[in-house]
């Protein structure tokens, strides 16, 4: 069903990674010509695993799979950001973290909490089938 609290959570991990388009990551200091860098393949990658995650309610421990292939992703998205820095510059440079930063983080926490609630149901689900 989608009602249920962990579509809102995984909803809100994807308009976080969404707001991540628009919002970038790191600024590079002391490097003019690299002024924003932002990891659009993980944010996108991202971005449709919880959109389809959604709608896999059905489909419990495919869901709580897919979760944690969230947080894998969402931990991938600042090596990406690192690896773009190191591609662009030869070396790591020192960074200034921006407002994205902390959005892969938060989404680490909601995809998190749906976890629970899915395994949360999952146990209720089981519970009624005991009772049958």
């Amino acid at each position: 069903m989608l009602q249920r609290v962990q579509t809102i959570f995984l909803l809100i991990v994807a308009g976080l990674m969404t707001a991540m388009y628009f919002m970038p990551v790191v600024s590079v200091l002391g490097k003019p010509e690299i002024h924003f860098i932002v990891p659009y393949f993980m944010v996108s990658l991202t971005l449709l695993t919880s959109l389809i995650t959604i709608f896999l309610y059905n489909n419990r421990k495919l869901q709580i799979k897919s979760g944690i292939a969230i947080i894998i992703f969402l931990l991938l998205t600042y090596a990406e950001t690192f690896l773009i820095m190191y591609l662009k510059t030869g070396i790591i440079p020192l960074y200034f973290p921006l407002t994205g930063a902390i959005f892969p983080l938060i989404g680490i926490i909601f995809t998190v909490l749906a976890i629970r609630a899915i395994k949360k149901d999952e146990n209720l689900v089981r519970s009624t089938d005991r009772i049958r």
